[in-house]
């Protein structure tokens, strides 16, 4: 076997093995996107820069509801995350 064709074959193997792993993570990263829009969306928060929001800010919100705040404390860190997507 060449060393041309070896590394294509393992390249190839990587793909597959790695797939289901990727399929997973945007699955994961699907079902926390729906639940913090859901969640912002039952709050009457607005909603314009949800499509700027990373990952960390995605998280950054599910945490923060989900922590012991009250709604206003809630809120007022929430509309920081967004203001900050916003801004990039």
């Amino acid at each position: 076997m060449t060393p041309k064709l070896k590394a294509l074959l393992v390249a190839a193997t990587v793909a597959v093995v790695a797939a289901p792993a990727v399929n997973a993570m945007e699955t994961e990263l699907n079902a926390l996107t729906g639940a913090v829009y859901n969640d912002l969306n039952s709050m009457q928060m607005d909603l314009a820069s949800i499509n700027d929001l990373t990952l960390a800010d995605i998280q950054t919100i599910d945490q923060i509801m989900h922590g012991g705040d009250t709604e206003s404390e809630k809120r007022n860190k929430i509309n920081s995350v967004l203001r900050k997507a916003a801004e990039r």
